[in-house]
């Protein structure tokens, strides 16, 4: 799924105040209005205790039950910032409760999964009631809707309506036909599905173009719409409930694909934030975990972001905040362009609720970014230890906690020595390297610092920051430390 939709969110200063809410005007409730106030005051007393500012909450009161014109059973999404409205955004379903969020992050994973499995379709009703002949008497009423599912509930999408009288009814289906092929066209849709009277629909689908007739899906009963919702919304209900798009599911074959290869995958948090920090990854899939507590540490930029503060600070980010993982992992994936995937756990189980397809499986050519450069070993990323400080004290010399998810936690310490001069090819190795899974790279007084670990099939990974003055090294580590490390990214502040 392309998250495209929300880039202005991101283009704009936080903190941000995110608000999901029930604003439902259905039959069963006797004042909708009353119901959505007293929901609103939960919520802003919520706010207030979080810290927010009376600008974002005056803001998001301004439009929370303003959707007054969308019938049925539906929610709002609402982001404001400073004051000022930042998204709106309807919910084709009410959220399962109602939220409300202050933080640096806005909390978008919830309005990303109502948005999909976002189908691209056209739905067709073929109104007749006559005799089944070109020779009767009457009119051919065809609605059409061109939309994407689920959104369409709430946002209508663009309509069609033609009245045919009968007797043009073959000559004007073929012309129908040419005109709904533009459409899907336009929106690349993967499903045609047509209803109404058997004969008339029937004389439709045999008129339309080759391309658009293999795509078709008949359905019975589609009934009447209600006004302002999406046209035959029970029958589409049923038949794209549970359904992934047809470009998700690509992307997952693509995924599973480089699985059995070996190749340009991986799973498990920590492989995905390691590869979300390099620009790589294409696809992340996630098993939707919607009261996930899982945090994350992340800095000013879209790819500023850890599973520790200490691995953060490490890279030179000073600014560093522990934001929510759904929050911290759709800006990065926003930020870099990648998609995300959602996937059922009856459908695959991900390790850790996480995968990643990635843009290349070999990350052995050298890189260049404003302020960091990175060298590579030439081996697929492979899933990372789970990593936390022990306390402050030990902190200081890079001791971590590696947790192997069992309840089981065992410390670990190490160091690299540093050369007499800068730029020294000598002492350049970590203390006890075979016995080690992980530990510190550098002092307080060394020229270069950083973290290492071993992943699971024992290649070695580094993360090294040189100190100002110490650029003179980014030459000389890619010759020495590849017979250490299978995977080297050095960040030198200041050097191009």
């Amino acid at each position: 799924m392309r998250l495209s939709f929300l880039e202005p969110l991101y283009k704009q200063p936080g903190p941000f105040a995110s608000v999901y809410m029930d604003t439902s005007r259905d039959s069963a409730l006797e004042d909708p209005d009353a119901a959505i106030a007293l929901r609103w005051r939960h919520l802003r007393d919520a706010l207030i205790s979080e810290g927010a500012d009376h600008g974002s909450i005056t803001a998001v009161a301004r439009m929370v039950g303003s959707d007054t014109d969308v019938p049925g059973t539906h929610g709002q999404a609402v982001f404001t910032a400073h004051g000022r409205l930042a998204l709106l955004d309807e919910l084709p379903a009410p959220p399962a409760r109602d939220t409300a969020h202050f933080g640096t992050l806005p909390d978008t994973m919830p309005l990303i999964v109502q948005h999909t499995p976002e189908i691209p379709y056209l739905a067709i009703h073929v109104h007749y009631s006559g005799r089944h002949s070109t020779d009767a008497t009457g009119t051919v009423r065809v609605d059409v809707e061109v939309g994407a599912w689920p959104l369409v509930k709430v946002t209508p999408g663009h309509r069609l309506h033609e009245e045919i009288p009968v007797a043009d009814w073959l000559h004007a289906a073929e012309a129908i036909g040419r005109k709904l092929e533009e459409h899907a066209r336009r929106i690349d849709a993967e499903e045609v599905v047509v209803a109404g009277d058997v004969w008339a629909r029937g004389i439709l689908v045999r008129r339309l173009p080759a391309s658009l007739r293999r795509r078709v899906t008949t359905v019975e009963g589609a009934g009447e719409s209600t006004p302002g919702r999406a046209l035959m919304e029970h029958r589409l209900e049923s038949l794209f409930g549970g359904r992934m798009a047809a470009h998700d599911r690509d992307l997952l074959d693509a995924f599973l694909a480089q699985q059995a290869r070996r190749g340009a995958s991986a799973e498990g948090l920590s492989a995905a934030v390691s590869a979300l920090q390099r620009g790589q990854v294409k696809a992340l899939f996630l098993n939707d975990h919607p009261e996930s507590r899982l945090c994350l540490w992340v800095g000013p930029d879209p790819g500023q972001l850890a599973l520790t503060e200490q691995e953060l600070r490490s890279y030179g980010v000073q600014d560093v905040r522990e934001e929510r993982a759904g929050a911290a992992l759709t800006r990065a994936l926003v930020g870099t362009r990648a998609e995300l995937v959602l996937v059922p756990q009856e459908q695959l189980r991900l390790r850790g609720g996480v995968g990643v397809l990635l843009r290349y499986a070999d990350p052995s050519s050298k890189t260049s970014t404003q302020g960091s450069t990175s060298y590579s070993g030439g081996i697929p990323l492979l899933d990372r230890r789970s990593l936390r400080p022990v306390r402050e004290a030990e902190s200081t010399r890079g001791s971590v906690v590696r947790d192997d998810g069992d309840g089981a936690a065992c410390v670990m310490e190490g160091g690299l020595g540093h050369g007499a001069e800068q730029g020294s090819q000598h002492g350049m190795v970590p203390a006890s390297a075979d016995d080690q899974q992980s530990g510190a790279l550098g002092g307080p007084d060394d020229c270069l610092r950083g973290a290492f670990e071993m992943d699971a099939v024992g290649h070695l990974h580094a993360r090294i920051l040189l100190v100002p003055g110490a650029q003179g090294l980014v030459q000389v580590l890619p010759r020495v430390l590849p017979d250490l490390f299978s995977d080297v990214v050095v960040h030198a502040p200041g050097c191009v």
